[in-house]
């Protein structure tokens, strides 16, 4: 779970998804994936955040590993995510 006062970024290039953290910009996590990120959200209260793709997919990822979880998928693309006000779901 991330440290309150934690800078962290996100970049997505080419089909990966990158986040780092701190002053140094050094890569923490890198997700290679199939298809453009389109949305993300991170809840408050949780150590893994959730994005959505171009492909319909809407896959949840841990700040901690490089994997990715497929949670929702449909022949769509991903318009926006949204987070529960309390920050515990998404």
């Amino acid at each position: 779970m991330m440290i309150a006062g934690d800078r962290v970024n996100f970049f997505s290039l080419e089909n990966c998804l990158c986040f780092f953290r701190g002053e140094k910009k050094v890569i923490c996590n890198k997700f290679i994936l199939q298809s453009a990120v389109t949305c993300l959200v991170w809840p408050v209260l949780q150590a893994n955040f959730v994005f959505g793709q171009a492909d319909g997919k809407v896959k949840v990822a841990g700040s901690k590993g490089s994997k990715s979880q497929t949670v929702y998928a449909i022949d769509s693309y991903t318009v926006s995510l949204a987070i529960r006000y309390d920050g515990t779901s998404y």
